[in-house]
C-alpha cells in the first residue's frame, strides 16, 4: 500500500520509522527518505486539490463531486467553507426535540424531555430565561409569527408564555394522552398537536376552545410529526403506522394519504411553496411527495433515523438531521435535488433542527446540547440569485 494509506497521521508515519519497526536503520537512509517523500507527495496533492476548488469557479464548486474524487479516508479541508461551527448551548439536562427561532433571528427557543422550555441569545449562545410548568416530557416547541408568545406541547397540555418576560399566559387541556409534536398554522392562532392515542387535535391559542379532533391521524400507534401547509388549507401528518395523510384543516376530512415508509415517520414539512412534502423515517429515507397528487418525487437514504428536516425560507435548500453522525445540505432546484454536502457534527445524535429566516444559521437538538453552524457564503448567494430568478 501506498504509505499515505498505512498512517493515520504524517506523526504516526514518523514515529513508527524511529521506532524501528517499519525498516532498520541499517538499512541506509533511502527508503526513509521515499517514505517521507511520497507523504509529502500526497499532502501536497490535497493541497493542490483544495486550493483549485477555492480558485476555480468553472470547476462547479461541487462539493459532493470534490469528495467523490478524494480517497474516503482524507479529512477535508472543505468541510470548514460549508457549516462553520457556533456557540454551543448547554443547560438542558435530557435530549431537546423542539427547536424555533424568531423572526429576527436572535432568539432561539428549545423544548426538551426534562420538562423546561428554555430562551437562548442565538448569537452568543448565552440562556435567557427559562419556563417550568410542565410535568411530564414536551413534545415541540413553536414561536407566533409576531414573536410574542411560545408555544409548547408536553404531558397533555398545550402552553403559552410571553417570550419577552417569560410570564405564563394560557394552559389548555389538550386531552388525556401525552403529547408528541406541534405546529402553528400561518396565523399563528391555532395550535395542531399530535398524541400517543393516534389523534390529530387542533386548539385555538386565544380561547383555548378545541377545533379538529382526528380520531385516525394514525391507525397504530402514535402520531409523531404534524405539520400545516403555507397556505393554512392542510394539515399533514405522520407517526407508528408509517403512513402519511394529509387532511382538511377547515373540517378534518381526509384528503390523500402516501404510504412508502418502512419504519415510523418522525419529521414532516411543507416546502415553502407548499408543493413538495418532506419527510423523514426510522427507515433511514427522506422521501419528497408532491403534494397534490401524493406521487413519491424521491428517497434519500441517509447515515440514519431521520429525526427532523427543514427548508430553508427561499427554497433552495433543506437540511436534514439523523441518528447518525453527519448533517446533510441538499440544494433544490426545479425538480432536481442534490446533496450539496455532509457535516461531521462530532456530536450525540441529532433530534431536531431549526433555520433561521434568513438561512444564515443551521440549529441542530442533540441529546443534552443545542448546536448552532453557520451557513458558508457560497451556499447563502446561490439562495439569494435564485430567490430573485
Amino acid at each position: 500500500p501506498a504509505p499515505e494509506d498505512r498512517f493515520a497521521s504524517t506523526k504516526e508515519a514518523r514515529s513508527t520509522l524511529r521506532s524501528g519497526r517499519i525498516e532498520r536503520r541499517s538499512s541506509s537512509g533511502l527508503r526513509l527518505g521515499l517514505l517521507l517523500g511520497s507523504l509529502a507527495i500526497a499532502v501536497g496533492a490535497g493541497g493542490f486539490t483544495y486550493l483549485r476548488m477555492r480558485r476555480s469557479p468553472s470547476t462547479g464548486a461541487s462539493v459532493s463531486s470534490a469528495v467523490a474524487m478524494l480517497p474516503p479516508r482524507l479529512v477535508l479541508p472543505i468541510y470548514q467553507d460549508t457549516l462553520v461551527p457556533g456557540p454551543r448551548l448547554l443547560g438542558h439536562f435530557a435530549p431537546i426535540v423542539g427547536l424555533a427561532v424568531t423572526a429576527d433571528g436572535k432568539r432561539l427557543v428549545s423544548g426538551s424531555f426534562d420538562h423546561v422550555v428554555r430562551v437562548w441569545d442565538l448569537s452568543t449562545g448565552d440562556p435567557i430565561r427559562s419556563f417550568a410548568g410542565h410535568t411530564d416530557k414536551l413534545g415541540g416547541v413553536a414561536i407566533t409569527p409576531d414573536g410574542k408568545t411560545i408555544v409548547s406541547a408536553g404531558d397533555h397540555t398545550v402552553r403559552t408564555w410571553q417570550l419577552d418576560d417569560g410570564a405564563p399566559i394560557k394552559t389548555i387541556d389538550a386531552g388525556p394522552a401525552q403529547l408528541t409534536q406541534i405546529a402553528l398554522d400561518p396565523t399563528g392562532k391555532t395550535a395542531i398537536v399530535g398524541s400517543f392515542d393516534g389523534h390529530l387535535r387542533t386548539f385555538s391559542l386565544d380561547s383555548g376552545a378545541r377545533g379538529l379532533d382526528i380520531a385516525k391521524a394514525s391507525e397504530r400507534g402514535r402520531v409523531l410529526a404534524v405539520a400545516a401547509s403555507p397556505d393554512g388549507k392542510t394539515i399533514a401528518s405522520g407517526g407508528d403506522d408509517l403512513v402519511v395523510r394529509l387532511f382538511s384543516a377547515s373540517d378534518g376530512k381526509l384528503i390523500r394519504q402516501f404510504s412508502g415508509h418502512g419504519g415510523p415517520i418522525d419529521s414532516i414539512r411543507f416546502s415553502p411553496d407548499g408543493n413538495t412534502l418532506a419527510t423523514g423515517s426510522d427507515d433511514k429515507k427522506l422521501r419528497l411527495w408532491v403534494t397534490q397528487t401524493g406521487q413519491l418525487h424521491k428517497t434519500l437514504d441517509l447515515d440514519g433515523e431521520v429525526s427532523d428536516v427543514v427548508f430553508s425560507t427561499s427554497g433552495a435548500f433543506m437540511a436534514a438531521v439523523t441518528s447518525g453522525p453527519d448533517l446533510h445540505v441538499f440544494e433544490l432546484h426545479g425538480g432536481d435535488v442534490r446533496l450539496a454536502f455532509r457535516f461531521a457534527h462530532e456530536a450525540q445524535a441529532s433530534m431536531c433542527a431549526a433555520l433561521t429566516r434568513d438561512d444564515t444559521t443551521l440549529v441542530t437538538g442533540h441529546v443534552r446540547e443545542i448546536r448552532t453552524f453557520r451557513m458558508p457564503r457560497q451556499r447563502r448567494s446561490r439562495c439569494r440569485r435564485r430567490k430573485r430568478g
